[in-house]
C-alpha cells in the first residue's frame, strides 16, 4: 500500500470518527433532555441495572425491524 492510499485510508478514517462523535454528542445531548442526566453514561448505567434485576425487556422481533421504513424514520420511536 503506497502513501496515497494510507492517507485516502485516514482521511476516510478522520471522516468517520467525525461522524461518530458528532453522532454521540447529539444522542447525549438528546438524553440528558429526556431525564439521563448524564447521558449516555445514565442510559447506560440504567440498562445494567434493568438487566441485572432480570427485568422483562420487551423485544421487537427482527423481521420488523428495518433500516428505512416507509416514512425513513427509525420503527422503534
Amino acid at each position: 500500500m503506497g502513501n496515497k492510499q494510507y492517507e485516502k485510508t485516514i482521511a476516510k478514517l478522520v471522516t468517520k470518527n467525525d461522524v461518530l462523535e458528532t453522532e454521540l454528542a447529539y444522542l447525549n445531548r438528546i438524553l440528558v433532555e429526556v431525564g439521563f442526566a448524564e447521558g449516555t453514561k445514565t442510559l447506560k448505567e440504567t440498562v445494567e441495572e434493568v438487566i441485572s434485576e432480570d427485568a422483562e425487556v420487551v423485544r421487537v422481533p427482527r423481521n420488523n425491524i428495518s433500516r428505512n421504513n416507509a416514512t425513513g424514520s427509525n420503527p422503534l420511536f
